[in-house]
């Protein structure tokens, strides 16, 4: 055994004994020489394009976005970017540099258009304070294949692609093609809410391009409701592209693209067949069905606007008047918001107060029944402290909303925005509008 222990702790020295230069040189270079040389690699593929790069960033929190990005030999980078109409028109120049914290990685270190999507700030672009959008501006390289570079975000894991651009593509960005198409886009869809696309089944599908949340939504009629199939998606110099590939009736596209000539929006297929985004003057399928897929809540401004009764506005009025008394310190009373949950069929009724400029919420909550009409039924089930405060004050308005049956219908009013409206269907005289969040 004693033998048996020596002979272990010489292994154990002779181990200790080698030198640390020997044992990297045993797997050939120095793992700081194998990091620098891959740096060098992947900086020189990223310089290497002449034409720049067309990139597609999709930030963890959600949403597409595309950029033109041409990288330079003095770390110098210039870049376009769909974020808004500004940023599509504009190149805005900044610097970057390479380095090998964990593994590879692309750093834009000064501030650029792909940090408006990382701002902690959520005015700047909205999202969550601290985090805006949940995307990044440092990525690690995942993959070099052909003309396509993947990268993915090192603090949220955004997907980030580079695709060669061509010099016709690099010109078109650079000559301001990309802000006129973006334009050109969002205006039309702005000014026709009610598009559809026919398959080839005889059915309309009604489509949906948003673009303040960068989604592209097809929605058809089954037994029981209606489906919803989306995909975030990122403007392009020809129209739009979807993160994921859209599916319907044997169909499938991940492209969707913008017709000068008509104007207008078309699907290409996979197989190359076109489909027309057409509009309508009159929604595809009635409000109530899209409840709780293209919208969750009515919201009611404090003023009045198109599609308000009188008998509305004034019962409005004097439940205002009713707060303003309540205590010595006034409260106004000034938004209202109707959200549903339409998986539990539940409804809030979210009134907001204002006392010395500070905003309080007060909420009543109800159930509800709908017939397969769109005939709606609210049963009050309680309120938070505020609303109880407040109940008996805003009486005028219960008193509709706890006893009434109502409808939900579209509503465009003289500015061709399309709201959302709520009529008694046992009181005419009782209605009002409000935007369709």
């Amino acid at each position: 055994m004693k033998r048996l222990l020596w002979f272990c702790m010489a292994i154990a020295f002779g181990l200790t004994a080698c030198k640390k230069d020997d044992v990297d040189l045993a797997f050939g270079e120095k793992p700081e020489v194998r990091v620098e040389k891959a740096l060098q690699q992947y900086k020189s593929e990223l310089v290497s394009s002449e034409n720049g790069w067309v990139a597609t960033l999709y930030p963890a929190g959600g949403g597409g976005y595309n950029f033109y990005i041409d990288f330079e030999e003095n770390d110098r980078v210039s870049m376009f970017a769909d974020i808004a109409s500004s940023t599509a028109g504009a190149a805005y120049g900044s610097t970057y540099r390479l380095k090998a914290a964990m593994v590879p990685s692309l750093y834009f270190d000064t501030y650029s258009y792909i940090h408006i999507l990382a701002d902690p700030d959520p005015s700047v672009y909205g999202g969550t304070r601290g985090w805006g959008v949940f995307s990044d501006f440092e990525f690690a390289f995942s993959s070099v294949k052909g003309d396509s570079i993947e990268l993915k975000g090192n603090l949220s894991g955004s997907k980030l692609i580079l695709v060669k651009a061509s010099k016709a593509q690099a010109d078109s960005y650079k000559a301001g093609d990309f802000k006129k198409a973006i334009d050109e886009t969002v205006a039309y869809v702005a000014g026709e809410p009610f598009l559809f696309t026919e398959f080839g089944d005889g059915k309309k599908v009604q489509t949906s391009v948003n673009a303040a949340m960068k989604t592209f939504s097809i929605l058809n009629a089954e037994e029981g409701g209606i489906k919803a199939t989306s995909s975030f998606f990122s403007f392009t110099l020809t129209g739009i592209h979807l993160q994921d590939t859209m599916r319907y009736g044997g169909n499938a596209f991940t492209d969707v693209y913008w017709d000068d000539d008509k104007p207008g929006l078309y699907i290409l297929t996979h197989d190359n067949k076109r489909l027309e985004i057409q509009a309508s003057e009159t929604p595809v399928f009635p409000m109530h069905l899209l409840l709780g897929t293209n919208f969750t809540t009515v919201a009611v401004p404090a003023g009045t606007i198109s599609g308000m009764s009188p008998e509305f506005i004034t019962r409005r009025q004097q439940a205002a008047a009713n707060v303003y008394a309540l205590l010595s310190s006034p409260l106004t009373l000034a938004d209202i918001d109707f959200v549903f949950n339409t998986e539990e069929r539940l409804m809030d009724m979210d009134a907001y107060i204002y006392q010395n400029n500070q905003a309080y919420l007060a909420r009543f909550s109800y159930s509800y029944t709908k017939t397969s009409d769109g005939v709606f039924k609210f049963r009050y089930t309680g309120a938070n402290g505020n609303a109880d405060l407040i109940k008996n004050a805003m009486a005028p308005l219960l008193n509709y909303i706890n006893n009434d049956r109502f409808s939900m219908e579209y509503y465009s009013d003289p500015d061709k925005r399309i709201l959302g409206k709520i009529a008694s269907i046992d009181n005419a005289g009782f209605y009002f509008t409000g935007n369709l969040e």
